[in-house]
C-alpha cells in the first residue's frame, strides 16, 4: 500500500504545470525592450488615436502602420526553447478603428526553418485572442510579427498586445520534489524499523 501512495505522490509531482512565458515583456510594459523591430512600428500608449483598445494588460501595446506609411513594420523575438517540446503562443491583436488589419505570424528554428507560420485578421477597435503551438527543432526559437502588405493604413493601425509562449510539457515544481523526497525517505525509515 505503501508502495503505491508512493508511486502515485511521485506522478502526482511530475504532472507539474506549464513553464512560465518564455517571451521578455509580452505586454510590452517596459516599452520594446527584449523586441527587435523595423519598418514603421512602434509604442503606443491607451487609449490611442481614434478611441481606440485599450491595452489587454498595462498602460502599453505594439503598434504598425504609426502615421499612415507603408505596412512593412516587422517585431521579433528570439528565446531559447528544447527541442521536441510543443510550445503554446497566444497573443491578443486588434486596430485602433473598425477597420480589419491583418498580421503575419512566423515561429523559425534557430537554423531559419519555419516551424508555424499564419495570417491573422482582426477587426477593431477591440484586441482580439489568438493562439497556435508548435514543436521547437533547436535551443533557440523566433518568433516574428509582420505587418501584412495589403493591410489599409490610412487612420488605421494594427495594435499587439500580451504576447505568451509556454511550454506545454509539464514540469515538476522544486517544493513538490522536496517533499516526495522526504516522504519517500520517511518510508525508508518506517521499512527499517519495521525491520
Amino acid at each position: 500500500m505503501k508502495n503505491k501512495i508512493a508511486l502515485a505522490a511521485l506522478a502526482l509531482c511530475l504532472s507539474g504545470v506549464a513553464n512560465a512565458n518564455v517571451i521578455v515583456n509580452g505586454d510590452f510594459e517596459a516599452g520594446l525592450t527584449g523586441w527587435s523591430i523595423t519598418g514603421i512600428g512602434g509604442l503606443a500608449g491607451a487609449p490611442y488615436f481614434g478611441g481606440g483598445t485599450p491595452a489587454a494588460n498595462g498602460v502599453y501595446m505594439a503598434v504598425f502602420n504609426q502615421g499612415e506609411q507603408a505596412p512593412n513594420a516587422v517585431l521579433s523575438q528570439s528565446f531559447a526553447t528544447l527541442a521536441g517540446h510543443t510550445y503554446h503562443v497566444t497573443f491578443d491583436y486588434g486596430t485602433n478603428n473598425g477597420n480589419w488589419q491583418q498580421i503575419d505570424v512566423a515561429v523559425a528554428a534557430q537554423d531559419h526553418s519555419v516551424l508555424s507560420s499564419g495570417n491573422y485578421a482582426a477587426p477593431g477597435p477591440w484586441l482580439h485572442g489568438f493562439a497556435f503551438d508548435f514543436t521547437a527543432a533547436s535551443s533557440l526559437s523566433t518568433l516574428t510579427f509582420t505587418d501584412d502588405v495589403h493591410n489599409w493604413t490610412f487612420s488605421t493601425d494594427g495594435l499587439l498586445d500580451n504576447v505568451v509562449v509556454a511550454d506545454t510539457h509539464p514540469v515538476p515544481e522544486p517544493a513538490s520534489i522536496a517533499l516526495l523526497t522526504l516522504g519517500l525517505a520517511g518510508i525508508g525509515a518506517l521499512r527499517r524499523r519495521q525491520r
